[in-house]
């Protein structure tokens, strides 16, 4: 497939790629516009991928909701092909590196996800 193929916000138009992680309708609604919105995000195998931007644009929020840390408002979320809105829990073998400035409760919950990986 070559990069102009792609076009951006179609969805759609990339099930002829595994995608590593995928995002429809992401919603995650704290109130008081605050969370994240409407968010479609694709990445295949291979990509890296980042997060840019000012404090509380949902960076850590969306984090949260792909490793089932956090469950969304609306919308679904997979990575590596498994559903993680409806599980609530990433697929086996998916760990994360939480930094120690992460909230108590997020890092005692991910040490109960991955009791062996480091949170």
């Amino acid at each position: 497939m070559v990069d102009s193929d792609v076009k951006p916000g179609r969805l759609a138009s990339l099930a002829r790629v595994a995608a590593a992680v995928r995002t429809e309708g992401l919603t995650k609604d704290y109130g008081s516009g605050r969370g994240v919105f409407d968010l479609d995000l694709e990445a295949c195998e291979g990509e890296i991928l980042g997060f840019l931007g000012p404090n509380g644009a949902g960076k850590s929020t969306t984090m949260r909701l792909l490793l089932g840390l956090a469950r969304p408002t609306s919308g679904r979320a997979e990575v590596l092909g498994h559903d993680v809105t409806a599980t609530g829990s990433p697929p086996a073998g998916v760990s994360a590196i939480w930094p120690a400035t992460s909230s108590s409760t997020t890092s005692s919950r991910a040490r109960r996800c991955w009791p062996t990986s480091r949170v």
